[in-house]
């Protein structure tokens, strides 16, 4: 710590900066102290904005008054309501109608509009916006605090299957970037993609699962290029609170022992640093997930693979990469439903491992 600190002085020592610290929630005032007392070195005239939902947050930080972001005008929410909703049909004078009383439900937030918009699109006669109007819009008060519950509306409005492969987008972290291609493929291990076409590869009817959430906006910055491999894509943070919120207890991210001890047993999915995998009490598990985070200690020992094998024998997927370990025990041929395992970035896995592609689609 005393050497970033040192670094940070050299970095801003006598120099004119601009520091953005984007969504913050600690609500600390002590830390926030702590941080202030670091970056005073600057020349005059330095700044930092802060950006946060909460209003706690907001006085903590600041001086001066905060700027309390409003919705978008009227035109402008009516002109992206209408480019999304009408993008594929007639703009008919009773949809407009119906279209602007929704959107005033709407509090001119991007996010919203597009999302309500998005699952609109799909809906073709005027009694299904009418219905979508005076039945699950009406329960939505305007009020900033009921922002997510307009939100899941459009959940509400997926598909079946599109619901289970949205709530899975859970397990990610908050602005990770998603590679399209992996979490189609997860879809399919989990049994979420269905082959009614036979004219149709699995990964074919993935991808059109995932451009069918794109349109409806549960995702954003998707690549330029639509094609299948190489894209990726971001979940927005209220996005990712939505789907967290509709996955329940199945799914969880397992950062601290705290957390770990605490995920009950009908949790499906994690993702989990594995020295913490001990800790969970689940045995039914169907996905594991490891994002590399270097403030943890990242090994796989004997014992933690032998927990792993001895107590998931449900798993469907197991993503183990950027971890140090050289061997992976036979035993792992019990993991019998294992349709997805990815042991890339172990640098110094034996090439002799590598046998164990033929007993599972593996990434290696």
């Amino acid at each position: 710590m005393d050497q970033l600190q040192s670094q940070l002085r050299g970095k801003i020592g006598g120099k004119k900066y601009l520091l953005v610290l984007d969504d913050i929630w600690n609500e600390e005032w002590e830390e926030w102290v702590s941080l202030k007392e670091l970056l005073v070195g600057g020349a005059k005239g330095s700044r930092i904005i802060v950006t946060t939902r909460s209003l706690r947050v907001a006085k903590i930080t600041s001086k001066c008054q905060p700027y309390v972001l409003k919705g978008l005008s009227d035109d402008d929410a009516w002109s992206l309501f209408k480019e999304i909703a009408f993008e594929q049909r007639s703009i008919n004078p009773t949809f407009v109608k119906i279209g602007k009383q929704i959107l005033e439900r709407c509090g001119g937030v991007p996010l919203v509009i597009r999302t309500i918009a998005g699952a609109l699109s799909f809906k073709e006669t005027e009694k299904e916006w009418s219905s979508f109007k005076d039945n699950e819009l009406a329960r939505i008060s305007q009020n900033e605090g009921k922002i997510l519950a307009t939100l899941k509306l459009s959940y509400d409005h997926l598909p079946s299957h599109l619901k289970h492969c949205f709530a899975y987008c859970r397990l990610y972290p908050k602005d990770h970037k998603i590679h399209v291609q992996t979490l189609v493929q997860f879809w399919i291990a989990q049994g979420f993609v269905k082959q009614l076409n036979p004219s149709q590869s699995l990964e074919e009817i993935g991808f059109v699962y995932f451009k069918d959430l794109n349109e409806r906006g549960f995702f954003q910055e998707v690549g330029e290029r639509y094609s299948w491999e190489g894209l990726t894509c971001k979940m927005h943070d209220l996005m990712h609170d939505l789907a967290e919120s509709v996955a329940g207890t199945e799914s969880s991210i397992v950062d601290s022992n705290e957390i770990a001890s605490k995920v009950g047993e009908k949790c499906r999915h994690i993702s989990i640093d594995p020295s913490l995998i001990v800790l969970f009490k689940g045995k039914k598990l169907r996905t594991m997930l490891h994002f590399p985070n270097y403030e943890r200690n990242q090994n796989m020992n004997d014992e933690i693979w032998d927990f792993i094998i001895s107590n998931y024998r449900c798993l469907r997927v197991l993503e183990l990469n950027g971890l140090d370990f050289k061997m992976i025990p036979r035993s792992i041929c019990k993991l019998k439903h294992l349709r997805y395992l990815d042991l890339s970035g172990n640098l110094i896995l034996r090439s002799s491992q590598r046998a164990f592609a033929r007993y599972k689609i593996c990434k290696l």
